[in-house]
């Protein structure tokens, strides 16, 4: 009987060639903490002409076109007069009808000059 010798069979030790270990498969419990829901965030910034117009009356009607039950988070506390114009940050732009409606609410008496309110900024 002729038989040839089988080669010694190799047996896998997790290493290559002995000296570096193999990667091994590392899973981890990840737990998600929940929290509350993010408030919304509003940047369409809307320049406004400030001629004859206060901040106060503008934020009044801002505050009734934009509502806090509709849209949560929403504020009107910084106001910016560049070149005689307000910039706000609005949830939406302000419509042809808003924009009227603003107009509307401007004061023929007023002297803008000097009788404006003044903005921080200023």
């Amino acid at each position: 009987m002729s038989s040839s010798p089988q080669a010694p069979q190799r047996r896998h030790t997790g290493k290559i060639h002995g000296l570096i270990p193999m990667a091994k498969t590392v899973t981890s419990n990840v737990k998600r903490v929940m929290t509350a829901p993010a408030e919304p965030t509003y940047g369409h910034k809307q320049v406004i002409s400030a001629y004859r117009l206060k901040w106060s009356t503008l934020e009044e009607f801002l505050k009734q076109r934009f509502p806090e039950d509709k849209y949560p988070g929403v504020k009107f506390e910084e106001k910016k007069i560049i070149e005689d114009r307000y910039i706000v940050t609005l949830p939406e732009a302000l419509s042809d009808d808003d924009m009227q409606a603003v107009d509307e609410k401007r004061d023929p008496g007023l002297n803008n000059q000097l009788e404006r309110e003044q903005s921080p900024e200023a």
